[in-house]
């Protein structure tokens, strides 16, 4: 399953996370939810993709990825597995 970065909406396997260089699992996870896919960057810095177009679907998607990690805070599992359910419904389309 796939997390989102909540800046440019890049997908990621959510079990990529383990790659970002130091500290706990909940660590990396605080760590990507705040930088986005920067965090993979050794040192880690905030994702300097360009930002997607509003309403664009890598928009939605980095909107819905954000809100999610807002709601379940470290329980990365939790949010992929709802990612990966509003991408099955057609939400990111």
């Amino acid at each position: 399953m796939d997390v989102f970065c909540s800046h440019c909406g890049e997908p990621w396997d959510v079990y990529g996370i383990h790659e970002i260089v130091g500290g706990s699992f909940n660590h990396k996870n605080a760590q990507f939810q705040r930088l986005g896919c920067g965090a993979f960057e050794d040192p880690p810095v905030e994702c300097k993709a360009e930002r997607p177009k509003a309403g664009s679907p890598m928009d939605t998607r980095a909107q819905a990825a954000g809100a999610m990690y807002d709601l379940l805070g470290d329980d990365m599992d939790g949010a992929a597995s709802m990612l990966d359910d509003a991408e099955a419904m057609g939400l990111f389309d």
